[in-house]
């Protein structure tokens, strides 16, 4: 979302009138609601895949989930900040393309 919300669209504004991108974007304005949707859903398919099959060994023979770098979109304490940001490009977007 952050793409068509920050670079796509700005551009697509100067060149077209509003009312011409709202008639073109029309037809995709619910797939592209489902697409957000189904991605802010990975983030819990990631966390039980990490937590259930995606492991590693480590050296003294443990087994344990993946470490994940501290900017790691999906661990918890990032996610909640990600999915708002995203939340609210993806209003935006709806804002400026409905009807």
């Amino acid at each position: 979302m952050s793409i068509l919300h920050d670079q796509y669209l700005p551009k697509l504004f100067k060149e077209y009138k509003r009312q011409t991108l709202k008639e073109r974007f029309q037809p995709d304005l619910q797939p592209i609601k489902d697409l957000f949707t189904d991605m802010l859903k990975f983030q819990s398919r990631m966390d039980v895949l990490t937590k259930s099959n995606l492991k590693i060994k480590i050296p003294n023979g443990d087994i344990l989930p993946p470490p994940f770098f501290n900017d790691d979109v999906f661990l918890s304490k990032n996610w909640v900040k990600y999915e708002n940001e995203q939340g609210s490009k993806m209003k935006k977007i709806m804002q400026q393309l409905a009807a």
